[in-house]
C-alpha cells in the first residue's frame, strides 16, 4: 500500500484476489460504461483512510500525483481501471447528506455496482468507537444522524464496490 496524497493504493487485478471488488466484475468485460476493461487487467485499488481529504480539488491533486507515482513504481502498457469497495459509495448517503457534501462528490468520481455488502464495520469508521451501543453514539453531524436513523428502521448499510478510470480523462 502506496499513501500518495490523501489516499492510499494498491496493485490489483480486476476481479482477482480479495483486494479488487469482484461483485461489479462479473464477466470478462467490467461495464459497459468502461468496456475497454476486462476481468484479470492491471488495476489500482484505492483504499480510503479516516480523515482523508476528500474535497474535490484535494482529489484532483491526489490523483494527479497518484498517476505519475504508480505508473513509476507499476509499469503497465494500458490504461488502469481504479477500484474501490466502500461504505463512503453506498447511494443511500445521498438521502441525507447535502449534494455538494465531499463524500457525495466523491460517489460521483466513480461508477457504483448497485450491489454491495452489509457491513457494520462502517460504524466503528464513521465514530471511531466500537463496542457501544447506537444510543450511546454521537448525533454531531448530518452523516452519524442518517446512518443510525437507516440502521434503527431496519435499514443495511453497504460497501458498495466502484470504479472509474483512472488513467484517462
Amino acid at each position: 500500500m502506496v499513501q500518495v496524497g490523501s489516499l492510499q493504493f494498491h496493485r490489483v487485478n480486476l476481479g482477482v484476489g480479495n483486494l479488487s471488488p469482484g461483485r461489479g466484475i462479473r464477466s470478462r468485460r467490467v461495464s459497459s460504461a468502461v468496456s475497454d476493461f476486462e476481468r484479470g487487467d492491471p488495476s489500482v485499488g484505492i483504499h480510503i483512510p479516516y480523515g482523508a481529504a476528500l474535497a474535490p480539488h484535494d482529489l484532483d491533486a491526489t490523483f494527479a500525483r497518484a498517476r505519475e507515482v504508480l505508473s513509476a513504481m507499476w509499469r503497465v502498457n494500458q490504461r488502469r481501471l481504479a477500484t474501490c469497495q466502500s461504505w463512503l459509495l453506498d447511494a443511500q448517503l445521498t438521502d441525507f447528506l447535502d449534494p455538494a457534501s465531499n463524500i457525495v462528490q466523491f460517489q460521483r468520481r466513480s461508477i457504483s455496482s448497485t450491489t454491495g455488502t452489509t457491513t457494520t464495520k462502517s460504524i466503528g469508521f464513521i465514530f471511531q468507537k466500537s463496542g457501544v451501543g447506537w444510543a450511546d453514539l454521537p448525533r454531531d453531524t448530518s452523516l452519524q444522524r442518517g446512518v443510525l436513523d437507516l440502521l434503527e428502521r431496519g435499514g443495511h448499510w453497504r460497501a458498495r464496490p466502484g470504479w472509474m478510470d483512472f488513467d484517462g480523462n
